[in-house]
């Protein structure tokens, strides 16, 4: 877990002034956090990260997925006594990068885990800030709760 922990600590102080950072190694970064969750919540914490090839390469906003995988975790795993996974899924389809963040729980609204509400908000913001009207975020039920982005492929900022 310390090992886990540093790695992700060092990923976050080296992201601290990018502008953009590759996709691949942003999610290894995911993966060194849910990992620290599942020493939290044994074997009701399972994921699974799944990246083409070619969309490792794609820049993006440093830290724009941290929020979304920590809200799946505490509204998709931790209100919960039964196990639950956390599917992260990013491809590129038509010069456009996808990424969805899906959990199994009931989301914001069917959780019990009271929280500050600016997750989401802040992404949002953080999206519009960065690529304009050339970014979308979607949350549906599908059982479970599930976030998509739709980005570009390519880095042209606003």
């Amino acid at each position: 877990m310390l090992s886990r922990l540093a790695s992700l600590l060092h990923a976050v102080f080296d992201r601290l002034d990018q502008q953009f950072v590759p996709l691949a190694p942003e999610l290894d970064m995911l993966r060194d956090y849910l990992e620290v969750e599942r020493m939290r919540f044994d074997d009701r914490l399972r994921f699974d990260i799944r990246l083409d090839a070619d969309a490792g390469a794609v820049l993006v906003p440093p830290l724009l997925l941290q929020p979304l995988v920590e809200n799946a975790v505490k509204h998709g795993i931790e209100p919960h006594t039964r196990p639950g996974t956390i599917t992260i899924d990013a491809r590129l389809a038509n010069g456009r990068l996808q990424i969805a963040i899906a959990d199994t729980g009931e989301g914001p609204d069917g959780a019990t885990t009271v929280g500050t509400g600016r997750g989401i908000e802040l992404t949002r913001r953080r999206l519009d800030s960065v690529y304009g009207k050339d970014a979308e975020l979607r949350m549906e039920r599908s059982p479970g709760f599930r976030v998509s982005l739709d980005l570009p492929g390519s880095v042209d900022v606003v």
